[in-house]
């Protein structure tokens, strides 16, 4: 009887060590996949960023999610940003477009930009051509206002003399571009005052003053 209970004592060892055995083994399995998969993430991550540095600096665009028909008012589920590496169309279009209207329509997935918002674009008038200013006053402005441009220049050039002039009277505005630049607008300029416009746009700040229209707007 001993006997018997020793062989059972024994074969119920030899199943203890096994089972520890197995356990062991399948421990040292895990945690040799586990390093695996991270040395394998790790130097994908690393490819990735190789790649990203091989293609440049990345840029965020606004695209919208689905189609944005004309007449369309912006709001926040309409658009998404997405990174590109190569420059966005310009103007692009800033944070603060949720709530501008639709003039172009867009396709889903397509880059939205300035030149899809606000009221569409006027035809340039035959004899001119279109000269664009940066201005905060444009931002209150649309396509087919009508304005006087002043640029005020630095004082010290005048020594005591006024500063501001006028450039031009009566310009209509033929778009709104609102970049990350600032807000611009794009004149009618006449020919012969094209460069003057130009001198000024580059000279100083630019001042836009609404001109009362009769019959419009």
């Amino acid at each position: 009887m001993p006997s018997l209970v020793n062989r059972f004592s024994s074969v119920l060892r030899n199943i203890s060590i096994t089972t520890t055995k197995r356990a062991l083994l399948l421990r040292v399995a895990a945690a040799l996949l586990a390093l695996i998969t991270a040395i394998d993430v790790a130097s994908t991550i690393n490819e990735l960023h190789s790649r990203s540095e091989a293609l440049g600096r990345t840029y965020t665009v606004v695209v919208a999610r689905h189609d944005l028909p004309a007449g369309h008012k912006i709001v926040s589920s309409d658009l998404r940003s997405i990174q590109l590496h190569s420059p966005p169309p310009r103007p692009e279009v800033p944070a603060h477009a949720i709530g501008e209207q639709i003039a172009t329509p867009v396709l889903k997935g397509n880059v939205v930009t300035t030149r899809h918002l606000g009221v569409a674009e006027a035809a340039i008038p035959e004899g001119t051509r279109g000269v664009r200013v940066l201005s905060n006053d444009a931002r209150q402005l649309h396509a087919r206002d009508v304005v006087d441009v002043y640029v005020t220049l630095d004082p010290e050039r005048f020594n005591g003399g006024e500063p501001t002039r006028e450039v031009i009277s009566g310009a209509r505005i033929i778009r709104v571009d609102r970049t990350s630049e600032g807000t611009a607008a794009t004149l009618a300029v006449p020919l012969e005052l094209v460069s003057r416009v130009a001198f000024a746009a580059a000279s100083g700040v630019i001042t836009l003053a609404s001109v009362p229209v009769l019959g419009e707007r």
